[in-house]
């Protein structure tokens, strides 16, 4: 792995901080302590939405739609860190190899990334609903760091894949 910026430091030490509160606050709570997280994610994934959208020029099918709308616009990534490996009308799945600060959180905290993952997919489903009614996010739990090289990803339309058969090429 590269070197972790400055920024990126504060990320880590800011998401660490609010993963050990909802860890805190899930032995009182349970799941729903995630569950407010999730909101969290959503409320502000939504404000983001309906504030640039209509700006963005967007071409292509909705899941190339879907995957610009989110690593390019959102995140404001380079596209060389989430290379597509396979891609159609229908689908997209590419793999994530950029810097997370959840991942380097967890990893920090001893905390499984598959399930703090989980509860980051809502929101994600929101971007791709944005553009496409069936438009759904899938991750590839069995392909996701720090277990794997990098976390397999997809938007795809439901009508045509699940969540399962969107990683068969």
């Amino acid at each position: 792995m590269r070197d972790i910026t400055e920024v990126q430091r504060i990320e880590i030490a800011q998401t660490k901080t609010l993963l050990d509160y909802v860890l805190r606050v899930e032995k009182e709570m349970g799941e729903r302590a995630w569950r407010i997280l999730s909101d969290q994610a959503l409320e502000r994934r939504r404000g983001w939405l309906n504030s640039n959208l209509q700006n963005l020029a967007l071409d292509g099918p909705p899941p190339r739609k879907a995957y610009r709308l989110f690593f390019e616009f959102y995140l404001k990534m380079n596209l060389a860190e989430v290379p597509i490996i396979f891609e159609d009308d229908k689908r997209i799945v590419w793999k994530s190899y950029n810097f997370c600060s959840m991942l380097e959180a967890c990893k920090e905290l001893g905390i499984r990334s598959r399930k703090v993952c989980r509860h980051s997919e809502e929101s994600l489903h929101l971007l791709g609903m944005a553009l496409h009614p069936h438009l759904r996010f899938a991750r590839n739990y069995e392909h996701i760091r720090p277990y794997q090289d990098s976390c397999m990803e997809s938007f795809y339309l439901e009508s045509e894949y699940d969540e399962k058969t969107v990683f068969v090429f």
